[in-house]
């Protein structure tokens, strides 16, 4: 059971958790910000950790230790790092935390275009694999999971708002504190 972080618990992060738990991966840590996205992703049985009570790149090196490459020593020993949340300083701290050879997964859009330490990335030969959408492949087996009852979402929705009150939806979700999924329903 490698280890495996996802970093941003909103409902892109929540669910990558959700199918890891369902593909039998153990050894997980979500990381987030909110209290809110936390709390929902420590309800499904995995470790999380806010990142603003203490420094995640030290606490995932304690967590899991260190690995030697030749080039970068004193890496972390992650395999694979989803980065989820679209916050600059993550893809730093991915590139660091994950162990030569491993992957870092990027599904989080950023505000602005973020630097990456590509002499990290090349000197520990990681995969830096980008993730934007999905195929028939994808959306089938997203669907036989939902099904068979292999992942819950329901537990992500934390607001129902009216459609007349859209905008109170869109400030909700964005509120980093406040919201795992917003759901906009009908008046």
């Amino acid at each position: 059971d490698a280890p495996i972080v996802v970093a941003g618990l909103g409902s892109i992060g929540q669910c990558v958790l959700r199918v890891l738990q369902a593909a039998g991966a153990r050894d997980v840590l979500g990381i987030d910000v909110s209290p809110a996205r936390l709390e929902v992703a420590a309800a499904t049985g995995a470790a999380v950790f806010d990142s603003r009570s203490a420094d995640a790149h030290e606490h995932i090196l304690d967590r899991w230790g260190t690995s030697n490459s030749p080039y970068q020593p004193g890496s972390g020993n992650v395999q694979t790092f989803f980065e989820c949340s679209g916050a600059l300083p993550v893809l730093a701290l991915a590139t660091a935390v994950t162990r030569a050879g491993g992957t870092v997964a990027v599904a989080g859009l950023t505000s602005t275009t973020p630097p990456v330490d590509v002499n990290t990335v090349v000197q520990k030969e990681l995969r830096l694999l980008g993730s934007f959408a999905y195929t028939p492949v994808d959306s089938t087996e997203a669907f036989r999971l939902l099904s068979e009852g292999h992942v819950q979402v329901a537990p992500l929705v934390s607001h129902r708002v009216p459609l007349s009150r859209v905008a109170e939806a869109f400030a909700t979700q964005h509120a980093v504190d406040g919201s795992v999924k917003v759901v906009v329903v009908p008046d």
